[in-house]
């Protein structure tokens, strides 16, 4: 794990987990990981400056589908919706091909037979990092036992 250098390109897992409550995404940006309050935490305002110089920030449809889901579940649908709205066009939703679905099946089966699975989304996120060759921006630690697969803390 490393520090997140300036002017590079990232794929984020977006938020480490969705609260029952429906996933409280952070005011500043789409593309922060972690568990969030409405505000962002400390951690979260630290990261922004570092994020907002990225060349570019990329999203896994996946990640998309999970905020998409959290937002409904909440009771601030309308606002957080708009907020999802008004953050797409900043970052570059990544989709699925042919060619992720292939690294997908390999790194699951290399994540099984060395007995550390993890969630299937993630897994469909660190697929997408190896075949783009990209760091993951995520406080989860699962994806460190992904390999070919950099994961970025903050």
């Amino acid at each position: 794990m490393q520090e997140l250098p300036p002017g590079d390109r990232w794929i984020t897992d977006g938020m480490d987990r969705c609260r029952s409550g429906g996933c409280h995404p952070p005011v500043f940006s789409l593309i922060a990981a972690g568990r969030h309050s409405e505000q962002g935490s400390v951690a979260d305002r630290a990261i922004e400056p570092v994020l907002r110089s990225a060349a570019s920030i990329m999203i896994p449809v996946v990640v998309l589908g999970e905020f998409e889901y959290g937002i409904r579940q909440s009771r601030h649908f309308r606002r957080y919706a708009d907020w999802l709205d008004a953050n797409l066009v900043s970052v570059e939703v990544v989709v699925i091909d042919r060619a992720v679905a292939h690294t997908y099946g390999v790194v699951r089966l290399e994540l099984k037979k060395a007995g550390t699975p993890i969630p299937i989304n993630d897994t469909w996120i660190a697929a997408i990092a190896r075949h783009q060759g990209l760091p993951i921006v995520s406080r989860d630690a699962h994806f460190d036992a992904v390999s070919g697969v950099e994961r970025v803390s903050w």
